[in-house]
């Protein structure tokens, strides 16, 4: 539902940046979502604790949504800890894996709520064999391919961009395939792929 991560998934496939073989998404927050007792987030007993089943259900799908045509994941590594913290009905405040594709891709993920001075998102950068493509630029051009010959900024156009713009149009599209007995786009395999991963890394 997003035009930029729409466009993303286009120039991959058609082949901008060669064979891909390694994406990284971090997103950094603070640690202030950890120690206030009365944020739902993180808690246990609430959301079921963690920021990776918080918020970092989006850096896990959107790369397997990019990558989608380049094979699915196989595996699993990650740690997941306190590491800010000592609080026990919050849950980790760091997650970090690597998915691992059967096609040989490989995807780094970190997310954490331990942060006290937290920078920005950081960009989504997935590398292949001919180029580079860095997710962090803003308006028109959201995000650049980097090749031998350069910078290329990539134009995407108008259309919804924020969460606030494009999480209504998505539910909405869910409960009316719901209502139809349809499937929702992209589909429910990937939702259950996103949580089977997150399961996996905090297994292990």
């Amino acid at each position: 539902y997003n035009p930029v991560h729409r466009k993303i998934r286009e120039v991959i496939d058609k082949g901008a940046i060669g064979q891909p073989f390694l994406a990284f998404e971090y997103g950094l927050h603070h640690v202030g979502v950890m120690t206030d007792q009365n944020n739902w987030r993180a808690t246990k007993e609430q959301c079921g604790g963690g920021p990776m089943i918080d918020g970092g259900v989006h850096q896990i799908y959107r790369p397997l949504f990019f990558l989608e045509s380049y094979g699915r994941p196989a595996w699993v590594t990650g740690v997941a800890d306190q590491i800010a913290i000592d609080i026990p009905e919050k849950g980790e405040d760091f997650v970090t894996m690597t998915i691992g594709f059967d096609s040989g891709i490989k995807v780094q993920v970190t997310r954490a709520f331990a942060v006290p001075f937290s920078p920005p998102h950081g960009p989504c950068a997935i590398c292949g064999t001919e180029g580079t493509i860095v997710l962090d630029g803003k308006e028109d051009t959201p995000f650049r391919i980097m090749d031998k010959e350069g910078d290329h900024w990539i134009p995407v156009g108008e259309g919804p961009r924020s969460y606030n713009e494009t999480i209504p149009p998505c539910i909405h599209d869910y409960l009316e395939c719901l209502m139809e007995g349809e499937e929702p786009e992209p589909g429910l395999p990937m939702a259950y792929r996103t949580l089977e991963i997150i399961e996996a890394s905090i297994t292990s």
